[in-house]
């Protein structure tokens, strides 16, 4: 997950470098953080998300790596592949409620 989105990200700044070369001289297009970085990012974001414990995630992923720069995208993805899985778990907790013949009555809410 992480290092298709790596690809995808240096494949469109090299794209938007070809075309507009006066935009090359901008940090962002020097270059971004190496595919394990982003490969390593994307584990932590899926295990967050799988446990619901993005802490957990970053500070595993960091005792693992030792590097700073991978601290703030890390909490960013974990903290959104966290709430997304709330969401989908209550989106199909709902929808598993309305089609169960049992009446759930005051069990609900």
């Amino acid at each position: 997950l992480g290092a298709g989105f790596h690809n995808i990200i240096t494949d469109s700044l090299q794209s938007i470098s070809n075309v507009y070369p006066e935009l090359s001289a901008y940090p962002i297009f020097e270059g971004i953080s190496g595919l394990p970085a982003f490969a390593m990012v994307g584990a932590a974001s899926v295990l967050a998300a799988l446990f619901r414990a993005p802490l957990t995630a970053s500070l595993l992923l960091f005792e693992c790596t030792r590097n700073y720069d991978v601290i703030l995208p890390l909490m960013a993805s974990a903290g959104v592949a966290s709430l997304t899985g709330d969401i989908v778990e209550k989106w199909l907790d709902e929808e598993q409620r309305e089609n169960d013949p049992v009446s759930w009555g005051d069990l609900a809410t």
